[in-house]
């Protein structure tokens, strides 16, 4: 298993990749360091309260620069400035200093860092997978790649957020046992979820999709293994061979690398991402990673404006340990304060230093051209209003809106 400084494909090991651009302070090719908080594993396990071991929130960032040395010695003068004694840089060791956080967006911006982020409400991630594997599921006939499709998906999934444990628990259930009757089940709970108060527009189609798609399962043959997985995600295996059903870090991280497909119009071939050791996700990143590039030509997702899928050039990836890389430990305080904040922000009542709510601004307005926005929220709209900001479709899945009827 080579988790540390070389790829699956067995490219050039770590040292080879990132200190050949970094010696010098001189400008040379791009270097995206990645890493993640509240990874909470498999969602299918969110803990018997539903709160995913108190990490309800997902947060993966990517800190783009030219020359490391100069993200390397910018870490060594604010941990200086601030007093951090830790060897190695994480955000638990600056938690507390909310002026060291705030300092650290300024020396990025002045690097012209790129950095890039993924925000993902898991409660709200479940639901997206419920609505694409059940109540609009991939059938023959269904124009994926029509705009609309997918605004009709991001508003059910909106939606079917706010449903109670019991349908979000159903799912799970049927992922973990496949039967007929667990699948059927889950389709149950929403009809009874929405059934019991929902009139208006959106409820009312998510529940006539829900019930066209419970006898279309019903049609099919529920009781055939073959049918059961149609209708339920596709498992990534594990290093153990365990099924992992829903994971947020696989999505983000192929979202995020769509996101600097773009920023690099294409032209990747010389970009490295070097992402935090991985004991047990490598693999899965590493597999999904060629796939997303094998298959860029057919991806649904090619009309987005704010993420390129069209991969013609692959980037390369590695792996490496935090303690050895710099930028890694950048990428680690940025996805820790992200995880922290949006947490706080929707699911606790903690009050929020003014510095910390500065930092969180200044980190969104790093992104590069022609994003604008350094940060890619996969939550419900009221959720991203309760964090200060408006909510922003991508522009291609806003044109696929329904005219407002005439009042």
């Amino acid at each position: 298993m080579t988790r540390i400084g070389r790829s699956r494909q067995g490219g050039p090991n770590v040292e080879d990749a990132v200190t050949q651009i970094g010696d010098t302070p001189s400008a040379g090719p791009w270097t995206y360091f990645v890493d993640e908080s509240g990874n909470s594993g498999d969602l299918t396990r969110p803990g018997a309260s539903f709160t995913f071991d108190g990490q309800e929130v997902f947060t993966l960032a990517a800190v783009g620069v030219q020359a490391p040395a100069l993200l390397e010695d910018l870490l060594v003068r604010l941990k200086a400035q601030h007093r951090v004694q830790a060897g190695e840089l994480k955000f638990d060791s600056v938690r507390k200093k909310p002026r060291f956080i705030a300092d650290l967006m300024s020396g990025l911006a002045d690097l012209d860092a790129r950095v890039l982020c993924e925000v993902v409400d898991k409660r709200y991630f479940i639901g997206a997978h419920i609505v694409s594997t059940l109540v609009l599921p991939p059938i023959p006939g269904r124009n994926v790649d029509d705009p609309q499709e997918h605004y009709v998906r991001y508003r059910f999934a909106e939606y079917l957020s706010g449903a109670p444990t019991v349908v979000f628990r159903a799912f799970v259930d049927a992922c973990l046992a496949p039967s007929g009757p667990a699948i059927t089940a889950v389709f149950d709970a929403i009809l009874a979820w929405l059934d019991s108060r929902h009139t208006g527009e959106v409820a009312l189609a998510l529940r006539h999709a829900t019930s066209l798609g419970r006898d279309e399962f019903q049609d099919d043959g529920p009781d055939d293994p073959e049918t059961q997985s149609r209708w339920l995600p596709i498992p990534d295996p594990s290093l153990t061979g365990q099924k992992l059903w829903i994971l947020p870090n696989l999505s983000s991280f192929t979202n995020l690398y769509a996101r600097i497909n773009l920023a690099h119009s294409r032209a990747l071939a010389e970009v490295v991402l070097v992402h935090d050791e991985q004991r047990y996700y490598a693999h899965v990143l590493e597999t999904n990673k060629a796939l997303a590039e094998r298959l860029s030509d057919q991806s649904p997702m090619r009309g987005l404006v704010n993420a390129d899928w069209v991969l013609d050039e692959p980037a390369q990836l590695v792996f490496a340990r935090s303690h050895e890389q710099p930028g890694v430990q950048a990428a680690d305080v940025l996805a820790g304060f992200l995880m922290h904040y949006v947490r706080n922000k929707l699911f606790r009542s903690s009050p929020t230093p003014p510095e910390m709510r500065t930092a969180f601004f200044a980190l969104d307005e790093l992104g590069p051209p022609p994003h604008g926005s350094a940060i890619n929220f996969v939550l419900a709209e009221p959720s991203t209003r309760r964090l200060g900001l408006v909510p922003r479709m991508d522009p291609w899945i806003q044109s696929g809106a329904f005219p407002r009827r005439p009042r």
